[in-house]
């Protein structure tokens, strides 16, 4: 598989490695979604990593994602929110990450990706993440669900 050797995940949230502190100005969703299991490695992510120079990434797909869940019912396994503090959220997201292209690169590798790896529906979504990552050059994942990461990996 291509993307074995580039895509390495080094360390994970949750490692000790970093601990939240004082969170400042949190996104809305931040707040408002405290009882989830990944809030503290949200906070970790958006608040302490971000204010102390990690440079964080995020693609349009990511965002798409983002708006697309946080709008959702939550009986649908989304987090019920309101337009406006979606909105308010995602401007929040943007202001604390530097979004990667998905240009003609992205999409010549996320077809040579799926060349050799037997993926569909939902795992084309996390394909896309992938190739992104790969045309520039990122080469940590952080997040909650990397399920349907396993045969890109």
């Amino acid at each position: 598989m291509v993307a074995r050797g580039y895509l390495r995940r080094r360390g994970t949230l949750g490692d000790g490695a970093v601990q939240p502190g004082d969170a400042g100005h949190q996104c809305p969703a931040v707040r408002e979604d405290e009882g989830r299991a990944e809030h503290r490695q949200a906070l970790l992510v958006l608040e302490d990593l971000a204010g102390r120079g990690t440079t964080l990434y995020a693609s349009g797909q990511v965002m798409r994602e983002y708006l697309a869940v946080a709008t959702r019912p939550m009986s649908g396994s989304g987090l019920g929110l309101k337009q406006a503090d979606t909105l308010a959220n995602a401007r929040a997201l943007r202001t604390r990450t530097t979004l990667l292209t998905e240009d003609s690169g992205v999409a010549d590798r996320l077809l040579e990706l799926l060349d050799e790896i037997s993926c569909g529906r939902k795992q084309v979504h996390d394909a896309n993440i992938v190739a992104t990552m790969l045309v520039h050059g990122t080469e940590r994942l952080t997040g909650t669900n990397r399920s349907g990461l396993g045969k890109i990996q």
